[in-house]
């Protein structure tokens, strides 16, 4: 009889952990890990467009960034970059953000002046 008792709790704990189990899963799958946003980053001192496209090429390979256009104002030297990424919801110690100023030291290094930006979720 004890061993009845025995494994009937083992299956009704088993089967609960289970359960559970696909509850957290299926969860996990509904909630999106990183949500796309849009960083509008304008500076001055844009030389020419090599030197634009260049500096555009760099910023496709930080982390996180998809894609990017950029808007350039050549008489007053004004650009601003659209830069589209996806802002990864931390869940682990080793995941890596959308980094800020990884795009300002970008700008600095063609010797642009950094100017306002602003970040906004994309529809």
């Amino acid at each position: 009889m004890k061993t009845y008792l025995l494994l009937a709790c083992f299956f009704l704990f088993t089967g609960n952990f289970y359960l559970n189990a696909q509850e957290n899963k299926q969860g996990a799958a509904q909630s999106p890990t990183s949500e796309k946003k849009i960083l509008y980053y304008s500076f001055s001192g844009a030389n020419s467009v090599a030197e634009l496209e260049t500096l555009k090429n760099e910023i496709l390979l930080v982390e996180n960034v998809k894609e990017i256009k950029t808007e350039c104002k050549a008489e007053k030297k004004l650009a601003q970059f659209r830069i589209v990424f996806f802002e990864k919801r931390k869940t682990s110690e080793g995941d890596k953000e959308f980094d800020i100023a990884a795009i300002k030291k970008l700008i600095l290094k063609y010797q642009y002046v950094p100017g306002d930006f602003k970040i906004e979720p994309a529809e």
